[in-house]
């Protein structure tokens, strides 16, 4: 475990709980809450380690073949994230955490499950938490590196879609200054499709398009991995 993940959190110093700022008269004033940024930091590690280390700890580029290797160089050496697209079991989070390990020095990673993450903001919806959706996705959204894993498997409804272009194209604004990984079982085509409804027809345009903006494409192919254990 690293200082970082030791330190103490600036915003309850290690008690857990907090003040909510409001003014005097709110029915909330003086009342203690579960620390917003310790709730936000207890689930980030839980995915990241879920996701990642217990599965992925031995994970790196030299598992994949020298050409998916080169287009994993080639993308992050020009600041570019990458697209990573194939069929289930191909190894797509694994190459998403080796991408992770390999860039570790420059850019802290995080990986999640997308229908997790969504699930996540949903409950921070819940007022008794402390949590504010906002703070919840913004922390998401500026972390340096962030793995969207399994993009595109959720199902797809006004919120989901405002809620995932609002995370894609704030991390697009902040130009190099932050890293997109993606993984998806569709392509960038039938992403956009996936996203397109009746309600919002436009919506898997501008999501797929800020999506192949950040992202270069890799692709990944083969038989399924886990069905050959």
């Amino acid at each position: 475990m690293t200082e970082a993940e030791t330190s103490v959190c600036p915003d309850c110093h290690g008690l857990g709980l907090v003040r909510r700022d409001v003014n005097v008269g709110h029915p909330d004033f003086g009342k203690a809450i579960p620390c917003p940024e310790c709730y936000w930091d207890q689930r980030h590690r839980y995915l990241f380690a879920e996701s990642i280390w217990r599965r992925y700890a031995r994970a790196r580029l030299t598992d994949f073949s020298v050409g998916t290797q080169n287009l994993v160089r080639k993308s992050l050496n020009t600041g570019h994230g990458c697209y990573i697209q194939g069929p289930n079991g191909v190894g797509k989070t694994h190459l998403a955490a080796a991408i992770i390990h390999h860039t570790w020095d420059t850019w802290h990673g995080a990986l999640v499950l997308v229908p997790q993450l969504l699930d996540l903001i949903r409950q921070s919806f819940n007022k008794d938490n402390g949590v504010v959706p906002e703070n919840l996705l913004d922390a998401y959204a500026q972390s340096p590196m962030l793995v969207l894993d399994d993009f595109g498997s959720e199902r797809v409804t006004s919120w989901v879609q405002e809620t995932l272009f609002k995370m894609i194209l704030d991390r697009e604004l902040a130009g190099e200054n932050r890293l997109t990984i993606i993984t998806s079982n569709l392509t960038l085509r039938e992403l956009r499709d996936y996203y397109n409804t009746n309600e919002d027809p436009l919506a898997g345009n501008r999501i797929a398009s800020r999506a192949a903006a950040m992202c270069d494409v890799v692709v990944l192919t083969g038989a399924d991995r886990r069905l050959q254990r």
